[in-house]
């Protein structure tokens, strides 16, 4: 199926951007670009949060308000386009990303005339940093998804740690994988590493987010993928960051704990936020629909 481009040149915040959507289509892709204006802002309960470009809202062609920057559904696998990335300066968004949007697109992509309000967008939910949770940070993606088949945009790519590449080359068996071998093995090959996390970086690039984020309370659009919320799996609720009072250092969630239980899951999935001895790099029928529905699929 091809790819249709359309560049729209210039616009100001506030601006209506109107575009045919032709019958047959498979998924919708729209990217911004600050131009002009802070790449940051500073608030006082904030901090200091990336500006990123993104629609405040996207209509579809039956009047229908696909996307509400200020009205986003309470749980997010309902809505029926989420967007929840950090980067500063380019904004992605890709329908359909959402249980609600992959039931709709299934029924047939409103063809017709769509339209969005240009618009940027501050995110306050991440923070870069050395480390999380103690653990090193080895692949990082410029956001969620990537500006797929448009060139010249500041977040066009992503980035992956090749320290481990030759780790462990020595006592490598052909064709093992982390599930194999292990991360705290002996026989755990460095190159199966670098290429879980590109395939990890990969994911986010063609839109999708982690099944659950760091201190687990943030997760992703899919209702199939399991959860791992911190007050319900961590060992101790009172060091998760949405305790009260909220801990000085909140705790991480891993793997571990999130293979522990039925109601704790999703350490095997390729999305989750940690490498560790549990990913085995399982993707779900949904997660597969969201990567298929990007263009750069096509």
């Amino acid at each position: 199926m091809p790819v249709q481009v359309l560049a729209i040149g210039k616009k100001k915040v506030g601006d209506v951007v109107t575009f045919a959507v032709p019958a047959g289509s498979a998924s919708i892709t729209i990217v911004e670009q600050i131009v002009s204006a802070p790449a940051s802002a500073v608030f006082t309960d904030l901090g200091t949060v990336p500006n990123s470009a993104i629609p405040l809202e996207v209509t579809d062609s039956s009047g229908t308000t696909v996307y509400d920057q200020f009205n986003q559904a309470a749980d997010p696998t309902q809505g029926l386009l989420y967007y929840a990335s950090s980067a500063a300066g380019t904004g992605t968004i890709t329908f359909p990303n959402t249980t609600a949007g992959l039931v709709r697109i299934a029924q047939s992509l409103p063809q017709g005339s769509w339209s969005f309000v240009v618009s940027d967008y501050l995110v306050p939910s991440f923070v870069s940093s050395d480390t999380v949770g103690g653990a090193s940070i080895v692949g990082f993606d410029g956001t969620i998804p990537g500006p797929a088949t448009v060139s010249q945009t500041l977040q066009a790519g992503v980035a992956v740690s090749i320290a481990d590449l030759r780790a462990g080359a020595a006592n490598c068996r052909p064709g093992s994988l982390v599930l194999d071998c292990g991360l705290s093995g002996a026989l755990c090959c460095g190159a199966d590493r670098t290429a879980y996390i590109a395939a990890h970086e990969l994911g986010h690039f063609l839109g999708l987010y982690h099944t659950t984020d760091p201190d687990g309370t943030a997760f992703d659009s899919l209702s199939s993928t399991p959860t791992c919320a911190c007050r319900s799996c961590a060992r101790d609720a009172r060091t998760c960051a949405d305790a009260s009072p909220r801990p000085a250092s909140p705790h991480a969630m891993s793997a571990a704990e999130c293979e522990a239980g039925a109601s704790c899951g999703g350490g095997d999935n390729l999305m989750f936020w940690q490498l560790a001895d549990a990913s085995v790099g399982n993707l779900l029928d949904e997660q597969a629909r969201v990567l298929r529905a990007n263009p750069a699929v096509y």
